[in-house]
């Protein structure tokens, strides 16, 4: 899968999560997203792990910055 492949599922995920109909981008953040609280954390994190197949470490995603850390974080999940 590549990065941009991943970029979109992840916006997607959180989309599904969230209700937020705003702009998504790499630069946008937990904060600038509506609906992003702590349990929507959760759920976006497992709904990208079960789309992506893949495992990330929760406590890794929390240090992610914004969108594109969350990416980068995907492509080295484990399998």
């Amino acid at each position: 899968m590549t990065y941009e492949e991943i970029l979109q599922t992840i916006i997607r995920s959180i989309r599904i999560e969230t209700g937020y109909g705003g702009e998504i981008t790499e630069a946008s953040d937990a904060n600038s997203i509506d609906g992003w609280d702590s349990i929507a954390h959760i759920r976006i994190m497992y709904r990208i792990e079960m789309l992506l197949g893949i495992e990330m470490d929760m406590l890794e995603t929390y240090s992610a910055s914004n969108i594109r850390e969350l990416a980068i974080l995907a492509t080295k999940g484990t399998v």
